[in-house]
C-alpha cells in the first residue's frame, strides 16, 4: 500500500500526457545540443552552463521556435534533478536566451485550412507501409476537427480517455484543461452522431471514433482492455506519432486536394494546428458554436 501510495503521488504531479510531453521537449533539447556541440561524450548535455544554453537556444532561434519556454523549463528541471545547482549566471542566460529566440519573429502565421467536408475525396490507407506513420489518419483528422485538437493533443490522447455511448450515439473525450495542465486537471467534451443518412466515418466524429477503435483492435489483434494505455491515434507500430510524420501525412492530403503546400512567405502551409484551425472555420460556416 505504501508503494502504491507513492506511485499515485508521482503520477499526480503531471497530467496523463505530461511525461510524454516533457520527454519530447527534452529529446529536442538534446538533439539541438548534439547539432551544436557534436559528440555528447565530449560535451555532455548536463550539467547545463551558460555556454551550452546559448548554443542550444541558438538552434531554437535558427529554427524560429515560438514556444521555447517549455523547453527551457524542462532542461532546468533535468539539471536540478540530476543534482546540479542553478546559479545566477545560468538563470540569466536562460532568461535572456528566451528573449533572443522570440525577438523579431512577429505574429505567427495562421495555418492554412483543409476543407473538412472534402476528406471524402482523399485516398489514404488506414495502415501506411511506413510503420512510423499515423494509423487511421483520416479518423484522426475528423475527430480532431470536431474536438478542435492540436496534433500533440491528438497524438498523446490515450485510448482509455475516449468513451462511447452506443445508445445515445455519442463520443466523449477527456482532454487537458489547459495547454500546460500543471494541476493534472482535465475536462471532457462530447459530440453526438451528425450523420444525416448512412453512417459515414469521414464526416461524423462518433463514427470516426468507432472506426478508429475497431481499427486498433483489428490491427494490433488485441482486446480493447489491452489497448487502454496506447495512444488512440498511434503510429502503425503502436508508438506516439512524431510531429514531422503528422505534417507529412497532412501535406499528402493537401496534395491530393490540390491545395498549395507553401505560404506566400515560402513556409510550410500546414502545421500541427491544421485540424484545429480547419475544424473551427468549418463549424463556424455551418453555424455551430465550437465553444
Amino acid at each position: 500500500q505504501r508503494r502504491q501510495a507513492l506511485l499515485d503521488y508521482e503520477r499526480g504531479k503531471f497530467s496523463a500526457s505530461g511525461p510524454s510531453t516533457r520527454e519530447s521537449a527534452w529529446n529536442t533539447w538534446c538533439a539541438f545540443h548534439l547539432r551544436m556541440f557534436g559528440d555528447s561524450a565530449l560535451v555532455p548535455v548536463l550539467p547545463l552552463c551558460p555556454g551550452k544554453v546559448a548554443g542550444v537556444l541558438a538552434m531554437f532561434k535558427l529554427g524560429k521556435y515560438r514556444s521555447v519556454e517549455n523547453y527551457c523549463t524542462v532542461a532546468a528541471q533535468k539539471h536540478i534533478l540530476a543534482g546540479y545547482r542553478m546559479d545566477e549566471q545560468l538563470e540569466l542566460e536562460l532568461k535572456f536566451g528566451k528573449r533572443s529566440v522570440a525577438r523579431g519573429l512577429g505574429p505567427g502565421e495562421q495555418p492554412a485550412e483543409i476543407p473538412v467536408d472534402r476528406l471524402m475525396e482523399v485516398d489514404i490507407p488506414d495502415a501506411p507501409a511506413d510503420r512510423n506513420m499515423p494509423l487511421g489518419f483520416i479518423n484522426e483528422a475528423v475527430v480532431s476537427s470536431f474536438f478542435l485538437l492540436r496534433e500533440i493533443e491528438a497524438s498523446l490522447m490515450l485510448t482509455k480517455s475516449v468513451h462511447f455511448n452506443s445508445r445515445g450515439s455519442t463520443i466523449t473525450i477527456w482532454l487537458p484543461a489547459s495547454k500546460n495542465d500543471p494541476r493534472a486537471l482535465t475536462c471532457q467534451r462530447t459530440w453526438g452522431c451528425v450523420c444525416t443518412g448512412v453512417p459515414c466515418p469521414r464526416s461524423c466524429p462518433f463514427h470516426a471514433g468507432l472506426a478508429q477503435r475497431s481499427l486498433l483492435m483489428e490491427h494490433f489483434g488485441k482486446d480493447l482492455s489491452e489497448l487502454r494505455d496506447m495512444p488512440f491515434f498511434p503510429t502503425v507500430a503502436g508508438a506516439t506519432v512524431h510531429k514531422v510524420k503528422f505534417v507529412d501525412m497532412t501535406e499528402e492530403i493537401a496534395a491530393q486536394l490540390k491545395l498549395p503546400l507553401r505560404t506566400p512567405a515560402d513556409d510550410r502551409a500546414f502545421g500541427g494546428h491544421v485540424w484545429r484551425v480547419s475544424g473551427v472555420k468549418w463549424l463556424v460556416r455551418l453555424g455551430i458554436d465550437s465553444a
